[in-house]
């Protein structure tokens, strides 16, 4: 492939990647370390990327010289890490003065379902399931074996292993999945690395075997885990040093004994794709290519020197030795533009290896160094974008409050930082209740500096803050600029705001002591789970929406009461619903329309809330009740205009009382509707396309409106009014309707016209034009000639000869260049011919 166009490939894939699947934070802690046996320094030091400024703690028993795993969920919080081949959970407790976090081993280390590894466990790493996001893969090799039962493990070999765990164990804190632990393959090298598959979903593990010939990647998918893809590597390749994918897993680095080799990864088919060798110079033969890192964004790419023969060796057995950092622009272009971007970046003293280096969520990448051990600081590269020195390198910026650094990072999935090099905005929760407070979070591109619009929740000073809290009480989007001396960077995160849920209660207000089975209904038409509670007597029944009572003795303060919450489990106002306990009845004044018009009055729906056990008895005048009658709803016919009334009487007997009540009355305004329309004047037959056509109402009455609708057609004015133009459409059957309303809005019944549209109009040819450019008679026209699009127009001089030839004429010949004179015209359409003569006068 030619490595221009691979490179904008490369550009593209590293776009969709990051789309498809956003950066969180995942790569939030870090845990590493090894323990100082000249000093009591025991606590290994740990990284936490949450906040402001980077926070530096310590954390027990440190794994030793070769680092460990970490992971964590995507606000950040830690789930698990590893070291040895062995996971511990985050449920810490703290120990020492000053207190250190001291974590457990998960639980099935007492049962042996997942045994310590023997010897030396080198590189770990952690990989959530693509099934199932409460399990995590646990990958681990080992070079001198673990023991699993009776399997037996030599130490001449190096052994790929793998575990899963799961959050839902241990109460939430993990624990081993039984019988998941296994081997996946032996004679390893000590090197893997994660890269993400075309689907953004599952994960390709990559390593080779110790002799450096075949590269094996097993694709970790919801089947499982795959059997391994076979490349031969092409070169032999180094046992011990990096593979080290990028981020957007487009490519990946190892070393071999020639330098450091860049491949294209194929994340289809988990084929590596040899690019180029890259070289740094020897300035002593023990030294070689050892640690790499890529930038975020994949265009440069940076290596650090080792020396193989004094890795193992502690000061002051070791002479003086230097390591050195490089930097590659991968955009450069061509395999020979590459290698000579090569840009020393820096010269480590007193050291003999720059360990490791890793990318972190704020967009920089992080660099251990020095012996066996390896150092009190790490150094960090904060514009890795940034070509040669505006990558702003820093030796030993950070201090690790005295611990070691151990000679590797924790060995963290490249994909969980595809978008490290954009500034991310995130709130701990999106969506969350009113009148509750959440944490924002800004982080990645390097940005050391952040600035929040101020918005609704978010005031001064918390608009500085990387991680501010807001209060926000509508669905509010916040926007941020973070900002260093590498760039500038804008994010926004919406945080969505539930309303307070709110029900209203209906039933009766006024019951008879002792009735029972009463029915009372929460509107919740999002159904939202309610709670219930009454006051002066007992629930019968519950079903979400509504309860029945069996209420108790005469009372005045008896309630029912309900409380909705919404999706998320918030509270919103109680509602209270009082109801009056007494043997007086208070009987609710009936409910319904109480202004129509007399053609509307017809079957008319009238209810009050019902009762168990009571008998309604309805009262009417000026009208007549058509159903319902002894119910709690009735159905009405309004015979007459004018004021008419409703009422209801109401009965009730229980074990103890015999109770009576008189609604209030309902006035009903029953107002006279106008009377329909006679007749619709104006043309029933038209030419298609007719335009301007009036239709009128005769004898119209004053101070009504009037409704028209047409079918076929269009208004074109008039619509309120007793008369209307229409154009009209193609062929077919047009309808009118219209309708007349008076002031109070009662509108009469329609009144329809069916008009015919069919035919064209003949052409009408004028004959003389005066071209002398004023606008007015200037064309040849041709009235209606709409209604013959497909023409042929043909003029000729006194002597027959053509001097004009226009098929789909449009009125707008002018007779240019011709004389003042008498001319012909023949015009051809839809099979007919007309033909005369035309004057033009200049």
């Amino acid at each position: 492939m030619n490595k221009t166009v691979f490179l904008f490939c490369f550009f593209i894939i590293n776009l969709v990647v990051g789309k498809a699947a956003a950066q969180q934070k995942e790569g939030a802690w870090w845990f590493f370390g090894s323990r100082d046996f000249t000093t009591s320094n025991y606590w290994g030091p740990s990284l936490h990327f949450n906040g402001n400024k980077l926070a530096i703690g310590k954390h027990s028993d440190p794994s030793g010289i070769w680092g460990n795993s970490t992971i964590s969920d995507n606000q950040g919080n830690l789930l698990f890490y590893t070291k040895y081949g062995f996971p511990y959970t985050r449920n810490f407790t703290l120990s020492g003065n000053p207190p250190i976090p001291e974590y457990p081993m998960i639980p099935a280390s007492f049962n042996q379902q997942y045994p310590k590894s023997i010897g030396s466990s080198h590189l770990e790493m952690l990989v959530q399931s693509p099934a199932d996001p409460q399990v995590y893969f646990h990958f681990f090799l080992t070079q001198f074996g673990w023991s699993l039962g009776g399997i037996g493990q030599t130490t001449d070999t190096t052994y790929f292993n793998v575990g899963q765990l799961s959050l839902r164990l241990n109460n939430g804190f993990g624990d081993a999945i039984p019988n998941a632990l296994r081997v996946i393959q032996k004679n390893a090298a000590i090197k893997m690395a994660a890269l993400l598959h075309t689907n953004n979903r599952d994960t390709w593990i990559l390593t080779h075997n110790r002799e450096g010939t075949h590269f094996y990647a097993y694709l970790l998918s919801p089947a499982g885990i795959s059997a391994p893809v076979i490349t031969p590597t092409g070169r032999p390749l180094a046992e011990i040093g990096r593979l080290k994918s990028s981020p957007n897993s487009g490519q990946f680095t190892t070393n071999s004994a020639a330098g450091i080799e860049l491949f294209d990864f194929d994340r289809s088919t988990g084929i590596p794709i040899f690019r180029q060798t890259l070289t740094i110079p020897v300035i002593n033969p023990l030294y070689f290519a050892y640690s790499t890192a890529f930038s975020p964004d994949g265009s440069k790419l940076y290596v650090g020197s080792g020396n193989p023969d004094y890795i193992g060796v502690n000061p002051p057995d070791i002479p003086t030795y230097k390591a050195y950092l490089y930097q590659f622009n991968l955009a450069s272009g061509s395999p020979a533009a590459i290698q000579n971007s090569r840009f020393h970046v820096f010269t480590f003293d007193s050291t003999h290896t720059v360990f490791d280096m890793q990318i972190a969520i704020d967009g920089k990448i992080y660099l251990t160094k020095g012996y066996h051990d390896g150092s009190k600081y790490l150094s960090r590269i904060n514009c890795p974008d940034q070509p040669g020195a505006a990558c702003r390198f820093r030796y030993n910026e950070i201090y690790l409050q005295g611990s070691l650094s151990g000679r590797n990072l924790p060995a963290l999935n490249q994909t969980i930082f595809r978008n490290a090099g954009f500034l991310q905005a995130q709130a701990l929760r999106d969506t969350i209740c009113y009148g509750d407070s959440v944490q924002l979070s800004a982080y990645g591109a390097g940005a050391e500096r952040f600035q929040w619009q101020l918005a609704n929740g978010l005031t001064a000073p918390d608009d500085t803050l990387a991680n501010p809290f807001v209060k926000p009480t509508q669905t509010t989007t916040y926007s941020v600029t973070g900002s260093s001396d590498c760039s500038q960077r804008t994010a926004s995160v919406t945080v969505v705001v539930l309303p307070k849920p709110m029900v209203t209660i209906s039933g009766s207000a006024s019951v008879c002591p002792q009735v029972q089975g009463v029915w009372y209904k929460a509107s919740n038409p999002e159904k939202l789970p309610i709670s219930w509670g009454v006051k002066g007597g007992t629930v019968a029944t519950t079903s979400n929406d509504s309860i029945s009572v069996n209420w108790g003795n005469a009372s005045n303060t008896a309630q029912v009461w309900a409380l909705p919450r919404n999706r998320l489990g918030c509270p919103g106002d109680t509602v209270f619903f009082p109801v009056n306990i007494n043997v007086i009845l208070a009987t609710e004044t009936p409910k319904g329309a109480d202004t129509l018009c007399l053609n509307q009055a017809k079957n008319v729906s009238y209810r009050i809330a019902p009762t168990t056990g009571s008998v309604y008895t309805w009262g009417i005048n000026g009208g007549i009740i058509i159903s319902g009658q002894s119910t709690n709803s009735i159905r009405v016919n309004w015979q007459q205009a004018g004021n008419n009334k409703l009422w209801v009487q109401e009965e009730s007997r229980t074990s103890t009382s015999h109770c009576f009540g008189v609604s209030d009355t309902l006035l009903v305004f029953v107002q006279s509707s106008p009377a329909e329309i006679n007749k619709i004047s104006g043309p029933t037959q038209v030419f298609t396309f007719a335009q301007n056509q009036v239709y009128e109402i005769e004898d119209p009455q004053l101070g009504l409106s009037y409704n028209w609708q047409i079918s076929g057609g269009a208004i074109t004015s008039g619509q309120g009014n007793n008369s209307i133009k229409v154009n009209w459409k193609n062929t077919g059957i047009g309808l009118i309707e219209v309708s007349v309303a008076n002031a109070q809005g009662c509108e009469s019944s329609k009144t329809v016209l069916k008009v015919e549209i069919s035919g064209a109009p003949l052409p009408v040819f004028y004959n003389i034009i005066t071209p002398n450019a004023d606008h007015k008679n200037d064309a040849f026209v041709i009235e209606n000639l709409k209604w013959y699009a497909e023409n042929e127009l043909v003029i000729y001089n006194r002597w027959g000869i053509e001097v004009f030839r226009s098929r789909d004429y449009k009125n707008d010949w002018q007779a240019e260049k011709l004389s003042s004179g008498v001319y012909f015209y023949r015009f051809q359409a839809q099979g007919k011919s007309w033909k005369g003569w035309l004057e033009v006068a200049k």
